[in-house]
């Protein structure tokens, strides 16, 4: 992933989960976006566990029509965090270089 990619990504999915103004950057914003997703995706396992360590939830008993569904959106949601967790390394290195490149430009300049 290139950084106008990451870039084009996160600002898709910010305007689709944050539809209202926000003072967020992109950087921000794939932060963010890249915790709630991993909450989602890793969220369900503690009661998942609980439940069936406890015998209250028999696993042989588990609804395929439940489970299928519920591993499956917990995966996609992993995949999407590690997306935007790529997307926020990039940005933050870019950002970077573009703070380096400011002080750069800065202190080359001759002073009067």
């Amino acid at each position: 992933m290139t950084i106008s990619q990451a870039q084009h990504f996160v600002g898709r999915w910010r305007r689709i989960f944050i539809p209202w103004p926000s003072p967020h950057t992109d950087t921000d914003a794939a932060r963010a976006l890249e915790r709630s997703f991993f909450g989602i995706a890793v969220g369900p396992l503690p009661v998942i566990i609980m439940t069936t360590v406890s015998g209250a939830l028999p696993l042989s008993h588990w609804p395929l029509n439940v489970s299928i569904p519920a591993l499956t959106f917990m995966a996609l949601s992993y995949f999407v965090s590690l997306r935007f967790r790529a997307a926020h390394r990039l940005l933050v290195e870019a950002d970077a270089q573009h703070l380096s490149d400011l002080q750069k430009h800065l202190y080359d300049k001759p002073s009067a």
